[in-house]
């Protein structure tokens, strides 16, 4: 499968403070970035994948980048987004998701 290699190298790069607590890998279909073991956030085909706390999906599906994930048009994968990368220009933009898909992770890490 392709990817957007793109938005690979923007979440590569706004990742890089975090060192070696991410660690990249294959799966699901998806370039999948992963925070201290977890998956936070990938890269399906084009789009933007970000995983996001139950208390947190409200606000993010009330945001018009954002969908919910159903790989291969099946049932909806809980606690999962998609996000057009057309609306990520900024890094503000892919910053708010990225910490949304961090904070997934922290606290499936902490549970």
């Amino acid at each position: 499968m392709k990817y957007n290699e793109d938005l690979i190298d923007r979440l590569r790069e706004h990742l890089l403070p975090l060192g070696n607590q991410i660690k990249e890998r294959k799966m699901f279909g998806a370039h999948m970035f992963l925070y201290k073991g977890k998956g936070a956030i990938g890269v399906v085909g084009d789009d933007f994948l970000v995983r996001v706390v139950k208390e947190r999906m409200g606000q993010g599906l009330n945001r018009p980048e954002s969908k919910p994930f159903a790989p291969r048009g099946g049932k909806g994968m809980k606690e999962t987004l998609l996000i057009d990368p057309n609306q990520l220009k900024s890094e503000t933009a892919l910053g708010f998701w990225v910490d949304l898909g961090l904070e997934h992770a922290l606290n499936a890490s902490n549970a």
